[in-house]
């Protein structure tokens, strides 16, 4: 099985190939199996990329398994859930059709775990499913080979990826960092940082970005801090370019997102 280009070339050849981006790896295992792994702090731009990553599940006629590996998730995000959450309401009836079980493997991580938990809370299932505490047992669950794919994709796709996870702890902690400085808190060099974040389909500035934006949403759900306050506190040269940013990491703006969040 290959690995696929992008997720519209895992969309057009889902039989043949897997998808690896920043925050999961997606792949269909013949027969009847389709498997998310995810890791990290995925947010509601990745939350959207795992939707387009599941079309295949829609066109396959079934019935097919699904093996959703959460074990490596540190958080999920609110408007991730909600992303996620939408596409099952949806697209329910046709899942129903082709769907046979699906296993949710929760995070090992207490509160992430208790989030993901309550998936089915909010949205009534419209498959068999069951919330398992290992790969063991969602195999046993599915009833179909599902440990070894599992973990062939991990090691393919390098799930977890320490350096980049190392660095994201970091930035939320300090989101002024440069790229030397950072590198010196993590016991590397710059080029080894660099280096260690290309292997783990990720780059420092990417990783900046992401983290200025999770702090900028924390400072809008939790303050009454002027937008222009919170572009200073992250770091952003103006708010025009706060607002750039903050668009193309969420899809909305600053002031929407606010709103909506406390809506």
């Amino acid at each position: 099985m290959r690995r696929a280009t992008s997720l519209d070339d895992y969309v057009a050849h889902w039989r043949e190939a897997y998808v690896v981006t920043r925050d999961f790896c997606m792949f269909h295992a013949a027969p009847s199996l389709f498997g998310l792994v995810a890791w990290g702090r995925p947010g509601a731009e990745q939350a959207r990329q795992i939707v387009a990553a599941r079309a295949p599940e829609l066109a396959d006629d079934g019935p097919h398994h699904l093996v959703l590996d959460y074990r490596m998730l540190e958080v999920v995000d609110r408007d991730a859930f909600k992303c996620l959450v939408d596409f099952v309401a949806t697209n329910r009836d046709r899942l129903a059709q082709v769907t046979a079980k699906v296993a949710l493997v929760k995070p090992t991580d207490p509160f992430a775990g208790a989030t993901v938990a309550g998936f089915y809370s909010v949205v009534a299932a419209p498959y068999p499913s069951k919330l398992c505490d290992s790969i063991e047992d969602a195999e046993a669950w599915l009833g179909v080979p599902t440990l070894a794919p599992v973990m062939q994709m991990r090691e393919a796709s390098g799930a977890g990826r320490p350096t980049a996870r190392a660095l994201r702890e970091l930035l939320d902690r300090e989101p002024m960092l440069g790229m030397d400085a950072a590198a010196g808190q993590l016991g590397l060099t710059g080029r080894t940082l660099q280096r260690r974040l290309a292997g783990e389909e990720t780059t420092f500035v990417a990783e900046v970005r992401t983290a200025r934006v999770r702090r900028a949403k924390h400072l809008l759900a939790t303050t009454d801090d002027k937008v222009a306050d919170i572009a200073r506190a992250v770091g952003s040269a103006s708010v025009q370019h706060f607002t750039e940013l903050f668009r193309e990491e969420t899809g909305t703006t600053p002031a929407a997102w606010r709103t909506s969040r406390r809506g």
